[in-house]
């Protein structure tokens, strides 16, 4: 049947030129106001008078917007009622957690009924408040990994209990559920990962299922850390490998080239006279008046000792990672690693992938897990004579061009398998890139931000790319319904 559509407008008690003449002044300030949270600068000054040289970021942008465009300066500043200038604090407050607001909203509607895994982790901030920063791990429906800042939240403490009632609280907001977890991961703190009342132990209290994985950055870190205490030898590693660099960046580029290895050499080997640090062949790279006998010899002497130490130091780390991987983690991404697409998936190993799928029973019933045997062994087949799956080389990979093939709905359970493995956190990196955002944001001179002010400005510069995609008519409609407003903002209906 045909459909006549028309549009048709909701006409309030303002006359329709007050009504253009506001949205045209209310998208102008939008429009900077987009402008400013995407580059994280400020929007106000300490005096915003009609006198003051630096009336601050929005007004100035405002009036540049307006020089260049005679439909903006029509509507803006002198030309606009004193108490319609929409560029009071409080108004900017609304539009920017109206575009938070939706920018988070969209994340979510991402994400969809998909299963997730949380990273968490605090940090003070400038003003010296500890912040609590939450990261979802998914996967969309285009079978890519995504990780999208959810927000933060400002913590009284830091004990176990108050970080689960804070992200509780992240969840109720948003619509979401503990269910729906997989995994979490943490920096490896004890608040954080403790076996008994600390955070992780608390979600698995109520979600068994969200296995939890120590952040893999971190522990290297620590196993370095044990490594270098245990073994001097490691130890004077570490601090010969620091001077060098220190050395190396602190030269200029013409001091390098004419006798930058000359110093290098010399400050390396006075470094280790001075600290008893017992470099081999030290007898055949003495300093002569100052100065290394020969730059080649020297190289091949202290690339002999490094590489030896360097293979000592390797083996020493691996060994203490695996004292500090727990039994079910390093089963757990031994079973992932089967599914790994490299040398035409060389590493598929069936029967860990079917002991992998044991580890979630709410996503694999008894039936299912008999279905998915006979999947597995026609998802080989075809992975190794489909050319489309041919030099992969990320398990990210082989979801994606399942769903370009449309696969997925025929290895339904093997995509499922996919999709657990890809969502399992490995690292809190991106944790780490909203910590400095939040330095960036709540700077020295911006230390007095609410709570509420820093998670909408930090939302939308860290997840820019969701925020682009959000058209201002969204926004717009959003701010209108917020509050009461003088003028109505004029909708446009369809009708049929």
């Amino acid at each position: 049947m045909n459909q006549k559509q028309s549009i048709s407008y909701v006409i309030s008690s303002q006359s329709s030129s007050q009504q253009r003449s506001y949205r045209t002044r209310l998208t102008a300030v939008l429009d900077c106001t987009r402008l400013l949270l995407m580059q994280g600068l400020s929007f106000r000054s300490h005096d915003e008078s009609e006198e003051s040289l630096n009336r601050g970021n929005l007004i100035k942008v405002l009036n540049w917007y307006a020089a260049r465009c005679k439909e903006i300066k029509e509507v803006l500043f002198s030309n606009a009622s004193g108490n319609d200038q929409m560029t009071s604090p409080t108004i900017q407050k609304d539009l920017i957690n109206c575009c938070a607001v939706e920018t988070t909203r969209a994340i979510i509607n991402e994400i969809g009924d998909s299963l997730f895994s949380i990273l968490v982790d605090e940090a003070r901030d400038n003003s010296m408040k500890e912040q609590m920063t939450v990261v979802l791990r998914f996967v969309d429906k285009s079978g890519r990994v995504k990780e999208r800042f959810l927000g933060i939240s400002h913590v009284t403490d830091t004990c176990a209990q108050s970080l689960k009632d804070a992200i509780d609280a992240m969840f109720s907001t948003h619509g979401l559920s503990i269910s729906s977890l997989r995994g979490q991961s943490y920096d490896g703190a004890s608040n954080m990962s403790g076996e008994f009342n600390e955070l992780k132990a608390l979600i698995l209290r109520e979600n068994p299922h969200a296995m939890y994985v120590h952040c893999f950055a971190h522990q290297l870190q620590l196993a370095i850390v044990s490594v270098a205490r245990r073994n001097c030898m490691v130890g004077n590693f570490w601090d010969v490998l620091v001077i060098i660099v220190s050395l190396v960046g602190a030269s200029c580029k013409r001091n390098l080239r004419e006798n930058g290895w000359d110093t290098l050499f010399s400050r390396v080997i006075e470094f280790c006279v001075d600290r008893h640090i017992l470099v081999p062949n030290m007898e055949d790279i003495v300093v002569v008046k100052g100065r290394p006998r020969r730059v080649a010899q020297q190289v091949t002497y202290f690339h002999r000792f490094y590489v030896d130490l360097y293979c000592h130091v390797i083996d020493s780390i691996l060994q203490e990672l695996n004292d500090r991987f727990p039994e079910t983690t390093t089963e757990l991404f031994t079973c992932i690693s089967c599914l790994s697409p490299r040398d035409s998936f060389a590493a598929f190993d069936k029967d860990k992938l079917l002991r992998f799928a044991q580890f979630y029973p709410l996503d694999f019933n008894s039936e299912e897990l008999l279905l998915l045997r006979p999947q597995l062994d026609k998802f080989l087949l075809l992975v190794r004579m489909d050319e489309a799956f041919f030099n992969l080389n990320s398990i990210s990979c082989v979801a994606q061009k399942l769903i370009e093939t449309r696969s997925s709905c025929y290895f339904s359970l093997v995509y499922r398998l996919l999709t657990l493995a890809l969502i399992l956190p490995v690292a809190t990196a991106s944790i780490e890139r909203v910590f400095s955002a939040m330095n960036l944001i709540k700077s020295d001179l911006r230390n007095k931000m609410g709570d509420i002010w820093l998670n909408d400005n930090l939302v939308v510069y860290v997840e820019k790319a969701v925020f682009k995609q959000i058209e201002n008519e969204v926004i717009l409609q959003h701010f209108q319904i917020m509050r009461p407003r003088r003028i109505q903002l004029s909708k446009f209906t369809v009708t049929e």
